[in-house]
């Protein structure tokens, strides 16, 4: 199966929609791919900026892997996911109460050479685990 090694920078966010009442914004990233048959969702984080406001910058690198075949016909979605840290509850920072977007993300992103990786080993059989471990430990 051939995959490819997407890099992804996460640089800055700019005229987020502030939702603290009192003091700036503690503001992160959340980046999440979808849609590779051969992984469950891929997710990864920035660090906080603190105090930033509606203004964040991170310039935070993350490394995922993705399935060529699943990136040629359109079926990996790439979401980027903008959260004020809060001690109430964090809070998305990227989209208004209705729904609009708010403020501009900015990143930056390398698609790598493909290479073949190994499929993904098939589990065993509940019973023929349980036989061998009996076996192993002399049990009959």
């Amino acid at each position: 199966m051939e995959r490819r090694p997407l890099d992804i920078t996460v640089a800055s966010g700019k005229g987020l929609k502030d939702v603290n009442l009192i003091g700036k914004m503690d503001v992160y990233c959340v980046v999440s791919i979808k849609g590779d048959p051969h992984k469950s969702k891929q997710k990864q984080k920035t660090n906080v900026h603190q105090d930033c406001g509606p203004n964040p910058v991170w310039n935070y690198p993350m490394k995922f892997t993705i399935d060529e075949a699943a990136a040629q016909q359109n079926r990996l979605q790439i979401k980027f996911k903008l959260v004020a840290e809060r001690m109430m509850g964090d809070k998305d920072v990227g989209v208004t109460p209705s729904g609009k977007m708010k403020g501009t993300l900015n990143f930056s992103y390398n698609l790598g050479e493909k290479f073949n990786a190994p499929a993904p080993e098939k589990a065993k059989k509940m019973d023929e685990h349980v036989a061998g471990a009996n076996t192993a430990k002399g049990i009959s």
